[in-house]
């Protein structure tokens, strides 16, 4: 049974959409694959997604993890005339080497995570120009795509980028770096010979003056 592992960023953010009741069995089956090697049932659908998508990274660190295990225990029994603190110095390689490795795979993961919600943001853009330039800015930004996507929906029902057949509409580059998503689209102008109201409902000083300006003119 091994003693530690890492559990990285990736991970949490993978069971956190889980609703109550469901995290708490899928962090139980990841720390009994990582320290004791057992699979747990999982018998939600959602929760087997969540699974699948940390199961390899798992995997690759124990089996690390073991043969890093074993080839200390083959250095301390082996006979062969080492001094203790050369055993020491190849443990730690051993155990530094397994860190490098997890945290390729967690780039690796991380970065598979960020290209499929871009999938599904440039698949909802209007505007399919300079793809390229769009992923780099999303992996630049690393956004929460959840928030991305919402401003993106308010922004398509917009009237500035529905005027004139979305001859508006930034590319996604620029929606992404220009801060698109933090902002409200504007709202349209007020029609013609309308008297906008005020905030409270009631008329203000803009109301009264247009009214005052249509008594003058009768």
């Amino acid at each position: 049974m091994r003693k530690q592992f890492t559990f990285y960023a990736s991970f949490f953010e993978a069971i956190q959409e889980l609703p109550d009741g469901q995290r708490e069995q899928v962090y139980d089956a990841v720390c009994a694959f990582a320290l004791k090697g057992e699979s747990r049932e999982l018998s939600n659908i959602t929760q087997r997604v969540a699974m699948k998508l940390i199961l390899p990274n798992l995997i690759s660190s124990r089996a690390r993890a073991l043969a890093a295990q074993r080839k200390t225990e083959d250095l301390k029994t082996s006979g062969m005339n080492k001094k203790e603190n050369e055993i020491e110095k190849e443990i730690e390689r051993e155990i530094e080497a397994e860190g490098e490795g997890e945290s390729r795979e967690a780039a690796a993961f991380e970065r598979a995570c960020l290209q499929k919600d871009f999938d599904i943001f440039w698949e909802a853009y209007p505007v399919k120009l300079d793809r390229q330039g769009a992923w780099l800015a999303w992996l630049e930004q690393k956004p929460q795509a959840d928030a991305v996507m919402q401003a993106l929906e308010r922004w398509k029902l917009s009237t500035i980028w529905q005027n004139e057949g979305g001859r508006f509409i930034p590319q996604a580059k620029k929606f992404l770096t220009q801060g698109y998503a933090a902002q409200l689209p504007p709202k349209p102008a007020a029609k013609s010979g309308a008297l906008p109201m005020g905030a409270t409902g009631e008329m203000g000083e803009a109301e009264r003056e247009a009214i005052r300006r249509a008594m003058q003119d009768g």
